[in-house]
């Protein structure tokens, strides 16, 4: 797939498995803020902050449970976003035990 920066302000790298002129805040919000907390770098996930702010950014990790994240991006988010430990716990341990976390042992 061609890359063209055409979903600003974050490179298209990001979003290498889908067209990027097809994304929308309004529809893709929630896979927008995985996508970038799982994959971005620290320019990216600022973009995110400055977009949807820090709280927006924290809720999506709470109301998914951290699906999706791998469990190293979901520790280092739990602490930086001061998630209760135990939750993440949970969340890392399911992640581990997913079919993907699986096929890393």
């Amino acid at each position: 797939m061609e890359c063209a920066r055409r979903f600003e302000p974050f490179p298209c790298e990001l979003f290498w498995d889908v067209s990027a002129d097809s994304l929308s805040w309004e529809k893709h919000r929630g896979f927008i803020v995985r996508r970038v907390l799982a994959e971005g770098g620290e320019e990216d996930v600022r973009r995110l902050f400055d977009l949807v702010g820090r709280d927006h950014a924290t809720e999506w990790p709470v109301e998914s449970e951290g699906r999706g994240m791998p469990p190293r991006r979901l520790r280092f988010w739990g602490v930086v976003l001061e998630l209760p430990k135990e939750q993440v716990d949970r969340w890392v341990a399911r992640e581990r035990e997913s079919i993907w976390g699986r096929r890393c042992r």
